[in-house]
């Protein structure tokens, strides 16, 4: 499957410029977008949390864990986690991220093997 990684940072400021981009990967075959990273902000992640709702599509989180460094917790290493969990999530649960995920990929296992 295909997943657009941390969407916001490439858009910063520009929503509308990110949805327009969105619907032409959509039309290329994107499955989900990264909605909860390191490097997104509240507002980013209520905005590409809303993306995924209106078209549908899958919704990932990821540490974005590049290189051994701190929490950005603490202040240090801002855009690196460790873990999941070493980044705020606003509220938004990523528990079924990863049964989701699965599930596609088996679809699209499926599909290409028809």
């Amino acid at each position: 499957v295909a997943v657009w990684s941390h969407p916001a940072i490439h858009f910063k400021d520009n929503y509308e410029g990110l949805e327009e981009f969105l619907k032409e990967l959509i039309g290329w075959g994107l499955d989900g977008m990264e909605v909860c990273n390191p490097s997104h902000d509240e507002d980013d992640v209520e905005f590409v949390q809303a993306l995924t709702v209106k078209y549908n599509l899958l919704r990932t989180a990821g540490s974005d864990f590049h290189e051994k460094a701190t929490s950005p917790r603490s202040g240090e290493g801002k855009h690196s986690a460790a873990h999941l969990g070493d980044f705020e999530t606003y509220g938004f649960s990523t528990e079924d991220s990863i049964s989701r995920l699965d599930a596609a990929i088996a679809a699209r296992r499926v599909a290409t093997t028809k």
